[in-house]
């Protein structure tokens, strides 16, 4: 059901140990709100809900979101958007920076595979988007030996979309997995801080795409 009886509100900034931004809107009577890191950010959601309303745009009851806002998931998979994320970070970079990045990528990248029939070895996989795919130039511009290009296709059918990190639930896991190192023990501290930094730049990145609304990773701790 829709209605064109929508309210939108000022934008309210919530005093929470985070400090963070509402934004409040009610359709026919049923309140609905949302939250964001910046004002910026919130002033610009709120922006899309005004303009809706002044575009006549029937907004659904459930959903509280006129259909221009209704939230599509990205279709881009985490390891499609990785090597893109590579490839901007990469000439920039200096040596032990891109090894930091390499080493990230292929952390999270493991992390964020789906279970899918033929899976390589864990080794095998690691292997190759270590020497192969997050490196430049890439796979699809030099020779790649038959089994590593198996490897890699594999995976980019197995990779999870990018989506899915805006899951809390999935950016929590992906975190604690940056925790451990291969035998299962703890990373150091620094290994652990280096990755999280790479994944919060890279969802960064993807904001800066719109293939997020918003960084996932910042908001856990």
């Amino acid at each position: 059901m829709k209605s064109l009886d929508v309210k939108v509100w000022a934008v309210r900034k919530r005093d929470t140990k985070t400090p963070s931004y509402g934004v409040r809107w009610s359709v026919a009577g049923n309140v609905f709100s949302d939250s964001f890191r910046t004002k910026a950010l919130a002033d610009h959601y709120r922006a899309k809900l005004m303009r809706a309303m002044r575009d006549g745009e029937e907004f659904d009851k459930e959903s509280g979101l006129p259909d221009s806002m209704e939230q599509k998931k990205s279709a881009v998979s985490w390891y499609d958007f990785a090597l893109r994320y590579l490839a901007m970070k990469w000439p920039h970079a200096a040596p032990n920076t891109r090894d930091g990045i390499n080493e990230s990528l292929t952390s999270v990248t493991v992390e964020l595979l789906v279970e899918r029939a033929g899976r390589p070895s864990d080794q095998a996989i690691r292997k190759a988007l270590r020497n192969w795919a997050f490196v430049l130039p890439g796979p699809d511009d030099r020779d790649v030996p038959d089994d590593v290009r198996n490897v890699l296709h594999w995976v980019s059918k197995a990779s999870r979309p990018l989506a899915d990190l805006a899951e809390p639930a999935t950016a929590r896991a992906v975190l604690d997995s940056l925790k451990l190192k291969l035998d299962g023990t703890a990373a150091a501290a620094e290994t652990v801080r280096r990755k999280r930094r790479t994944l919060v730049n890279a969802a960064n990145y993807a904001v800066d795409l719109g293939e997020l609304r918003e960084n996932p990773i910042t908001a856990v701790r």
